[in-house]
């Protein structure tokens, strides 16, 4: 249940109602919708510091009664809030510190510049207009990924730099090879000149 309000943001609503104060970008948002990983990660520390917060504000005080008809589900889950709240900070800071230092945030055509530099001469004459097409559609963590692509690391490599697991990456660049077929199919980029190193790179 946890994690699907962190997937569909139905967490902010309980914070609130629970006056807790969440303060989530739409970044954020966006970024906790598509990685399953981190919001196994938030789901798992919110519960952890639930159960200290529920054990100490709940049951040592004896707020909750079961005759008085409330489950012990809805008190824990008013006590996950609690456990979130601290546990997004964490998640965040964590997450800007290690994004920011790879130019996350940039506007599309400043990071297209910087990640210009990085492609062949030859591809990026051959296709640099349909990649920086493609470039732009995509996420920020897939533009991040796809420059440190160029740059040699490996899967494993880029997860480290980011703060994110290899599952996660691979799970950025399947997104972004969704974004070229829906490209290819809108005519917004020809398939016969689609570049075959986006396809094999994010492989």
């Amino acid at each position: 249940m946890l994690k699907g309000m962190i997937r569909t943001g139905a967490i902010k609503r309980l914070c609130f109602e629970k006056d807790v104060v969440l303060v989530m970008s739409d970044d954020e948002q966006r970024a906790l919708r598509l990685s399953l990983e981190d919001r196994d990660q938030l789901a798992v520390d919110s519960i952890i510091g639930a159960i200290e917060y529920f054990r100490r504000k709940v049951l040592k005080p004896g707020k909750w009664d079961p005759e008085l008809g409330a489950s012990i589900n809805t008190y824990f889950l008013g006590a996950c809030a609690f456990g979130f709240q601290a546990a997004f900070r964490k998640w965040s800071a964590q997450r800007k510190a290690q994004l920011r230092q790879y130019g996350y945030g940039m506007l599309a055509d400043t990071a297209w510049s910087h990640l210009a530099e990085a492609i062949d001469p030859a591809t990026a004459a051959a296709n640099g207009d349909t990649l920086r097409r493609i470039f732009s559609e995509a996420q920020p963590e897939a533009r991040l990924i796809c420059g440190l692509i160029l740059r040699d690391l490996s899967q494993q490599e880029i997860g480290d730099r980011l703060g994110m697991t290899t599952r996660a990456v691979e799970g950025h660049m399947r997104r972004l090879r969704v974004t070229v077929r829906r490209m290819i199919r809108r005519g917004q980029i020809d398939h016969a000149r689609s570049p075959r190193t986006v396809k094999d790179h994010s492989a």
